[in-house]
């Protein structure tokens, strides 16, 4: 049994079991002036106003902050390396560190808004969030797999459906942020292989809470699991039915504004809504699916299509940005990962070139590019170099002039 194969068993046990994990606040991780690793609580309250783009990077189940952003994987690069490369982005990193994988994702979307506070106050003079009318600097948002979830709902919560109370099962009342009525903190939203419909995963009782909800509270046989904290949380967050994506035929259209709350189009201005972006493997290869529901497998152990429809990591809303990276352009996820590891696709794919490109790309430049030089990701492990985001910085001074010429008014 090689390497991969432990790998999956491991994980699966860690997925299908309930650990006690000692409850911990989230903690918050940023890079000194010499590119190290630090705690937030070890850089002085009295710290200089930064000017720079900040990227708050949040991480999935399973694997910390560090292994997901920072650390290689048979032999891909990583957010850390394309980072230290392109210090020219102007790029503060921030890496939110989840201690405790068996909380609710309400907890985790709690947490994020909390870190979101934090970082615009270090990039924000007099930053207030309930009473300030407008944000200078906005934030991006970089996230994987469940941390897309749990950012999904942060931001949710910012946007909530008018006239209708916020459910229940998304943390009602309480979930929502004292935030004045044009808070507009984030610019984009970077979702890479999100689980927006769910996994392709055997789910049980004894499961974590969070992987319940990300199943919308069903299980084996597709049998409702009776979690009320899991119950129909995936319908909610998206705000329409999961029936909805089993379509006979792809691809499934972009007719759901609900999964995209607060969204612009990419010819919008930053301070019009939040740019949603997902990236994600094509053929439905990673354990989120892709954006072709017309393969189903294991149809009465994870999929659920009658009643819980088809597995999709791709955003249903209009104004959503997919992109679907294929094989070709990443040769060692169409070659040497089998269509059979669906875990271990969706473990590389934040690690993969062109992804990283991408979105680091879409952080800097404030929209994904249209398309990858040819030259920058020859292989996995290459550290490509991104382009400088003048237009980027056009826009921006653009929009603080829109703002300020709108407040002087």
């Amino acid at each position: 049994m090689n390497s991969k194969h432990w790998f999956i068993i491991v994980s699966l046990v860690l997925l299908i079991s309930n650990p006690r994990i000692t409850n911990a606040d989230p903690k918050l991780f940023t890079k000194d002036a010499s590119g190290n690793i630090i705690s937030l609580t070890d850089i002085p309250d009295n710290s200089p106003l930064l000017s720079s783009q900040p990227v708050l990077f949040v991480h999935g189940h399973i694997r910390n902050y560090q292994a997901t952003w920072l650390d290689t994987v048979n032999g891909f690069t990583s957010f850390g390396d394309v980072l230290s490369a392109n210090t020219h982005l102007e790029i503060t990193p921030y890496f939110i560190n989840f201690q405790n994988n068996n909380q609710s994702i309400v907890e985790d979307a709690v947490e994020i808004g909390q870190a979101v506070d934090i970082i615009l106050g270090r990039h924000n003079s007099d930053y207030n969030p309930e009473t300030s009318d407008t944000i200078t600097q906005q934030l991006v948002v970089i996230s994987y797999s469940k941390g897309a979830i749990s950012t999904r709902l942060y931001l949710k919560s910012l946007y909530p459906p008018e006239g209708e109370p916020f459910p229940a099962v998304l943390g009602g009342s309480s979930m929502l942020p004292n935030h004045s009525s044009n808070f507009q903190p984030i610019s984009e939203f970077i979702a890479i292989s999100p689980p927006n419909h769910g996994l392709k995963q055997l789910v049980t009782s004894s499961s974590l809470l969070s992987i319940k909800q990300l199943n919308n509270g069903y299980g084996i046989f597709c049998q409702p699991l009776n979690d009320n904290a899991a119950t129909d949380f995936i319908a909610e967050l998206n705000g329409h039915a999961m029936q909805d994506t089993n379509a006979n035929a792809a691809p499934i259209t972009q007719d759901y504004p609900s999964e995209a709350p607060g969204s612009r189009s990419i010819n919008r201005s930053s301070s019009d809504g939040v740019l949603y972006v997902t990236i994600y493997s094509e053929l439905n290869r990673d354990l989120v699916g892709g954006d072709d529901p017309s393969e189903v497998k294991y149809p009465y152990l994870s999929n659920c299509p009658n009643t819980e429809g088809r597995k999709l990591a791709k955003n249903l809303a209009p104004d959503a940005e997919n992109i679907s990276i294929n094989a070709e352009e990443i040769p060692i996820l169409g070659s040497d990962i089998p269509d059979s590891n669906e875990l271990v696709v969706h473990r590389n794919t934040v690690h993969a070139c062109e992804v990283i490109y991408r979105a680091l790309y879409t952080a800097s430049h404030h929209r994904p590019p249209a398309s990858v030089q040819p030259d920058v990701c020859i292989s996995e492990n290459s550290v490509p170099e991104i382009p400088q985001p003048y237009l980027a910085w056009y826009g921006i001074f653009i929009d603080w002039w829109k703002r300020l010429w709108a407040h002087l008014l």
